[in-house]
């Protein structure tokens, strides 16, 4: 004997709902071992974030430091070319 169409249907939805039961059963874990794995790595995050922060500290006192050295040196230029020039007015 054929069953009813409707019990087929409610059959057929039964085992649609079981699997996407299953499917997020097994997202939920994914994303459990996901979560937890993200929270293991925290520490080493900070860490490095820590250390970027420090060697962008480090390199924009070493800019300051070259900009520093550049405009001394222009400074030293200038003086010397001002030295050579009276210099040469003296010779004349």
């Amino acid at each position: 004997m054929r069953r009813p169409k409707f019990v087929q249907k409610v059959e057929e939805s039964k085992r649609k709902l079981d699997a996407k039961e299953q499917e997020h059963l097994r997202l939920q874990d994914e994303l459990k071992a996901a979560g937890d794995e993200a929270q293991e790595l925290e520490p080493q995050l900070t860490e490095k974030k820590s250390a970027v922060a420090g060697k962008k500290q480090e390199a924009k006192a070493t800019a300051d430091a070259l900009r520093r050295t550049q405009s001394e040196l222009r400074g030293i230029l200038a003086d010397r070319r001002q030295v050579m020039l009276l210099a040469v007015c003296k010779r004349l």
